[in-house]
């Protein structure tokens, strides 16, 4: 009886040991930190291509996070990152760059008047052109908006006139629901 004890002693210290190994091993796989981590070159305050070459001659992969603004850097500097000490080799490395100021965000116009479409954009300094005509409803737009386009740039907007852009809806409703697959 003895024997059989110390037996299953020694067998549930061995699977506790074999448990312990399991996670180790498995934690040691996950973790990337576990992995030798190597500096990271600082290239805050350097050109975006320069920064770019420094960080792939070091084995790290770089990736544009986010555009910043600073009026006192110059263009397309790199004005922060992340990591910035150390990191795992053939990590991502987080770039945040300056934004040239001839840059302007193109405002969302779908469903405004051509009229105002037209202003909001010729104030931030853009070339609008409006087809088919000035009167209606703006119902695309190239460059779609929340894009950044430099000043002086093109914008071509779509309009629909307010009567008919409605009643061609409409019509296709109707014939929706009736089941009609040819309308014209």
């Amino acid at each position: 009886m003895k024997k059989i004890k110390y037996f299953l002693i020694f067998l549930t210290a061995f699977n506790i040991l074999l448990l312990i190994i399991n996670l180790y091993t498995l934690f040691a796989f996950i973790n990337p930190s576990s992995q030798e981590s190597i500096p990271v070159p600082d290239v805050r305050d350097k050109d975006i291509v320069y920064a770019t070459k420094v960080l792939i001659e070091k084995g790290f992969k770089p990736r544009i996070q986010g555009i910043l603004m600073d009026r006192k850097k110059g263009n397309f500097i790199v004005l922060d990152q992340n990591p910035l000490s150390r990191a795992p080799e053939g990590s991502i490395v987080d770039l945040w760059i300056n934004q040239p100021v001839k840059m302007v965000l193109i405002p969302n116009l779908r469903y405004e008047s051509a009229e105002s479409a037209r202003n909001k954009l010729e104030r931030l300094g853009l070339i609008v052109e409006v087809i088919p005509s000035e009167e209606g409803y703006v119902v695309r737009q190239i460059p779609e908006g929340n894009f950044f386009i430099e000043k002086g740039g093109n914008v071509l907007l779509w309009t629909e006139n307010y009567k008919t852009y409605f009643q061609e809806e409409r019509t296709e409703s109707i014939n929706t629901l009736r089941g009609d697959d040819d309308y014209d």
